[in-house]
């Protein structure tokens, strides 16, 4: 299972602790050198097939405010 902040949560948490946009996400802190950007479930995906994995077949929605999440499996097994 691969579980990550989504886009529209680091957006909304941008917002809301002035953080400097910079090119596909913000710096949460400058002076630490701290990105942050939110990747959604279907990026995952395609990184995954990259690797050779694949979304897992029949398994559930979870109810995870703020997060994109997916479960991972190699095909054929």
């Amino acid at each position: 299972m691969i579980v990550t902040r989504s886009p529209e949560e680091i957006t909304k948490t941008a917002a809301g602790s002035n953080w400097t946009a910079h090119h596909d996400g913000y710096w949460s802190s400058e002076g630490k050198g701290t990105f942050q950007r939110g990747i959604s479930a279907a990026e995952t995906t395609a990184l995954a097939r990259r690797a050779g994995l694949a979304p897992a077949a029949g398994t559930p929605g979870l109810p995870l405010p703020g997060v994109s999440h997916i479960v991972l499996a190699k095909p054929g097994l």
